[in-house]
């Protein structure tokens, strides 16, 4: 499943990328490549410039990655989709939390 949503994403199908997170989600929510595909289809969202499917990916991420790393990269992305979406209260706000919550985040 986890490569099926990242390929289909690669291959613009946005639809069996979904589905394909969805049961990702579902059925391996504890799995560690549960947050390894959120964080990339973020980050191809956020390369792409598709800021809500971004902003959904890091949202999930932020959940599906606590106590990792990874949590980081999500408040982080999280905060930059929702600049870019002019949402700038919400941003500064998640922007807030990598600097309280990560101070020895790389």
């Amino acid at each position: 499943l986890y490569v099926v949503a990242v390929a289909a994403a690669q291959a613009k199908n946005p639809d069996a990328s979904n589905a394909a997170l969805e049961r990702l989600q579902q059925e391996f929510r504890s799995h560690p490549l549960t947050p390894t595909a959120l964080l990339q289809l973020a980050e191809a969202a956020e390369q792409s410039k598709d800021w809500p499917t971004a902003a959904a990916r890091y949202t999930a991420l932020i959940t599906a990655s606590e106590g990792t790393p990874n949590q980081a990269f999500a408040y982080r992305g999280l905060a930059w989709a929702l600049y870019n979406q002019e949402q700038y209260g919400p941003a500064a706000r998640q922007f807030r939390q990598v600097v309280q919550n990560f101070t020895d985040h790389r």
